[in-house]
């Protein structure tokens, strides 16, 4: 299949008419959660997204979760029934429960990452297929575990947890300067997306949101054109750009609007419910 990407300029999406006609186009939705889906700061996903959601998948349009959660702690949209779930920033694609793709950091770096961290007593969090573990608590972890209602999560023997299960992804409680410390550039079959200052995940070189969505897209036998994804982080951006219309909220990072195609309102405003009208999706 020839993937097409973009659909139109910023400039031509600004048109309400021409945005209707590319939104009659769209059959897959691929939406971020922390700052997208449930403004960050509150515990679940408004019933004004969670309603739009509905007439959406009513118009037979597939909604996807996008997100650096593992599916084990998204419990934040309401039981909404998504068609799919790309969990971990891409490194595990689920379609109507079904295993479509799976990506796992090697035992090599996966080791040194937790040596690392216990050597120099940082907060990893590390995460399997199902389940996730992490080797301590601290303010920081604390702080940002509030911020999005999640955890605490469960301590784990992390060097036992590398050795006995495949990991997907690891995050841990570093501002940048501290990852360039601790870990400089001596993993560079890894990918680092980060969505938060004091927070990093780690996951397998090659994956990402964008590259797990492309993987979604063929699955259901669609072009990348009649795709559309929503973001709000750097963890978003490739799937801003990979998408055929990648959408920004109001809120969104500097670096996420400027690879967008559409910056909607802010996610306490109304961000998803606005992009869909300014689409005539809803």
């Amino acid at each position: 299949m020839m993937h097409m990407r973009k659909l139109g300029t910023k400039e031509s999406l600004l048109d309400k008419g021409y945005a209707k006609e590319v939104g009659s186009r769209i059959k897959a939705m691929f939406f971020d959660i922390d700052g997208t889906l449930v403004a960050l700061g509150q515990k679940e996903m408004s019933d004004e997204v969670y309603d739009v959601l509905m007439q959406l998948q009513k118009k037979g349009i597939k909604l996807f979760i996008s997100s650096g959660r593992g599916r084990s702690f998204i419990k934040n949209v309401k039981d909404f029934p998504f068609d799919g779930y790309i969990t971990m920033n891409g490194a595990l694609l689920t379609v109507n429960e079904q295993t479509v793709f799976s990506g796992k950091i090697g035992k090599e770096p996966a080791r040194e990452i937790v040596r690392i961290c216990g050597e120099n007593s940082l907060p990893c969090v590390a995460f399997l297929s199902d389940r996730v573990g992490i080797n301590l608590q601290s303010d920081r972890t604390a702080f940002v575990n509030h911020l999005i209602h999640v955890g605490p999560f469960p301590i784990v023997d992390l060097e036992r947890t590398v050795e006995e299960n495949d990991i997907y992804q690891f995050t841990l409680y570093l501002s940048k300067e501290e990852e360039e410390k601790y870990f400089g550039k001596n993993f560079p079959g890894l990918s680092w997306p980060r969505w938060h200052p004091a927070i990093v995940d780690v996951t397998p070189g090659g994956i990402s949101k964008g590259a797990t969505l492309e993987q979604a897209a063929l699955h259901l036998g669609i072009d990348l054109s009649e795709t559309m994804a929503f973001g709000d982080a750097a963890n978003d951006i490739s799937m801003l750009e990979t998408a055929g219309i990648g959408v920004a909220m109001g809120n969104a990072t500097d670096d996420v609007k400027a690879v967008s195609d559409y910056v909607t309102l802010p996610d306490k405003e109304g961000g998803i419910a606005a992009a869909m009208a300014h689409f005539g999706l809803v």
